[in-house]
């Protein structure tokens, strides 16, 4: 799901992208808007049986809202 978002949407970036290609963010930065990503990405897993049953779009502005990027 991660791939998809970050390949759909420019700017997302996966918590390794944040640390390994965007020295513009701060370590601590990365870390923790990596963290929450991680969170609220694990959740929605939790609670699909499958990737088709995902609204990409839903997710990804969801995400927008609870991460702040």
């Amino acid at each position: 799901m991660e791939q998809i978002i970050e390949g759909r949407y420019p700017d997302y970036h996966s918590k390794y992208s944040l640390v390994t290609f965007h020295p513009e963010i701060s370590y601590a930065e990365a870390h923790r808007r990596g963290n929450q990503q991680d969170q609220f990405l694990l959740q929605i897993c939790r609670e699909v049986e499958s990737i088709q049953e995902l609204d990409i779009e839903a997710i990804y502005q969801r995400l927008k809202a609870v991460v702040g990027f």
